[in-house]
């Protein structure tokens, strides 16, 4: 009898690192649409900092582009700085990469950069001081707030052993690779 239960778990066990194993290499796959980057992102907006009390800088409107074969996604926004009682209107770019955090099933744009600052008749003196303040705002913004937050359908009860494998546009559509057993092919067998 003892035989058999110790066969059984055996033969359980073998199937499932077998099972793993098989996994390993299967891959998952989404695209997500301009829209669909965008929807959730704009909750968050508009941004409004302050820069030593006498300038106050405003971001709204994210509009997201993305570049063909890139693995980072932008966000285009427009830019206002009210300076001594007068308002200069621009724009600001920002670009990131995406992480994946599978308990929660939402997407975060990380490593952001503020690519360009362009705002209009802008006092010399300010124009550094604010692409600063910009950078700190717009990384704080995007690693805060999700960007897209997966269907709970999509990755069912899978969502530990998933993660993301790569990010790429593709026919302007953000396309995400997961691989389905990575992180818990992982911790069974670390290297």
């Amino acid at each position: 009898m003892i035989r058999k239960l110790f066969l059984f778990i055996l033969l359980l066990v073998a199937g499932a690192v077998a099972g793993l194993y098989f996994l390993k290499d299967k891959e998952l796959e989404i695209s997500l649409t301009e829209a669909d980057l965008r929807g959730k992102i704009e909750e968050a907006f508009p941004i409004e900092e302050s820069y030593l009390l006498i300038v106050r800088l405003r971001l709204s409107d994210p509009e997201v582009e993305l570049e063909e074969g890139s693995d980072r996604i932008a966000y285009q926004m427009r830019a206002t700085v009210s300076v001594a009682g007068h308002e200069f209107g621009g724009s600001a770019r920002v670009s990131g990469e995406i992480r994946f955090e599978a308990d929660e099933r939402e997407f975060y744009l990380v490593d952001s950069r503020l690519e360009d600052l362009d705002i209009d008749r802008v006092p010399a003196e300010y124009r550094e001081p604010l692409r600063g303040v910009a950078n700190l705002a717009t990384r704080e913004v995007f690693e805060k707030n999700p960007i897209y937050v997966l269907d709970e359908e999509f990755l069912g009860k899978l969502g530990e052993a998933i993660t993301v494998r790569q990010v790429k546009v593709v026919d302007g559509k953000v396309r995400i690779s997961f691989g389905l057993a990575d992180r818990l092919w992982r911790r069974l067998l670390p290297l």
